[in-house]
């Protein structure tokens, strides 16, 4: 999950089976809201990822990159 494209390409290239290039807010769209949403589409992108994933990094720290990672982790995984 990246806000930068150009970043989101670059991991792309050299490390990421799978980017995403996280969408702009909906006008007065809560950060839970958007997360839920986010997360949904997420799941909804990858073939087979019915529970979610194994293992998430979340490494930005913001409030809605940390929901959004809690929320594609499967249950019994880990999210870091």
């Amino acid at each position: 999950m990246e806000i930068q494209p150009h970043r989101a390409a670059f991991a792309k290239k050299y490390c990421g089976d799978d980017v995403f290039v996280n969408p702009p807010h909906l006008p007065s769209e809560t950060t839970e809201n958007y997360s839920i949403r986010v997360a949904k589409h997420i799941l909804d992108s990858v073939p087979g990822l019915d529970r979610g994933f194994d293992v998430v990094i979340e490494a930005a720290g913001a409030e809605e990159c940390m929901q959004i990672g809690i929320q594609v982790c499967k249950p019994g995984g880990t999210c870091k």
